[in-house]
């Protein structure tokens, strides 16, 4: 029970903290009607996991459709003045590398994985991005006991399993973007000692490898 209570303050605190990024980048850099022609972006972030904290690189790629639209959203109908997009058609994937590390019940443990995610845009606000996320992740876990205090603990092994959650993407220029999010991974090796139900609530910076600027006016 008392595991349980430290988890929840943690998972609050987490939360808390991406939500004050967000809302300092919301303070610092203001918000333009902003697109980006690039198809590659490199992204570097980190945060609070169950039991730590993790730090990450990824590859994102983002995927156009075939019609006249933009990259990221609808072009405005004529006379239309609103800047909210519902389900504006697009998609990106993300191949991200991490590492983890933390303690939990005098185990400490250290992981370095690959997550692969797709994302799709719920909700588009100016160059606000709300989107749903799936995927797979796979790790190589290492935990060993930090004391000599109840059963003691020496674990190496491979992991994977599935991961949901979401991420709200901010344009604050064609070229540069602030990202933040919450996962829930759920990984199907029951021979850990941790539980299989994980979270990673996390903030980041993406470099769009763009040559060319687009405004949407």
């Amino acid at each position: 029970m008392v595991n349980y209570i430290k988890q929840t303050v943690n998972y609050k605190n987490a939360l808390k903290g991406v939500g004050l990024g967000i809302l300092l980048s919301i303070i610092i850099f203001p918000v333009h009607s902003q697109v980006t022609t690039a198809k590659n972006a490199f992204e570097i972030g980190g945060g609070a996991t169950t039991s730590g904290a993790s730090f990450y690189g990824a590859y994102v790629r983002y995927f156009k459709d075939n019609s006249d639209k933009v990259a990221f959203g609808h072009l405005p109908c004529p006379g239309e003045k609103s800047d909210i997009r519902f389900l504006p058609n697009r998609m990106y994937g993300k191949a991200s590398l991490f590492y983890e590390s933390g303690s939990k019940d005098n185990i400490d443990y250290h992981s370095t994985g690959m997550d692969l995610a797709f994302y799709y845009s719920l909700l588009k606000i100016k160059s606000v991005f709300l989107n749903a996320k799936g995927g797979v992740t796979a790790s190589s876990d290492n935990m060993q006991s930090s004391s000599d205090v109840g059963p003691q603990v020496d674990y190496s092994g491979l992991n994977y399993g599935v991961l949901a959650g979401g991420e709200v993407e901010w344009f604050i220029s064609p070229r540069l973007a602030l990202v933040g999010g919450l996962d829930h991974r759920f990984h199907f090796n029951n021979e850990e000692p941790f539980d299989n139900l994980r979270w990673f609530a996390y903030g980041g910076v993406r470099f769009n490898l763009v040559k060319k600027v687009d405004r949407i006016f």
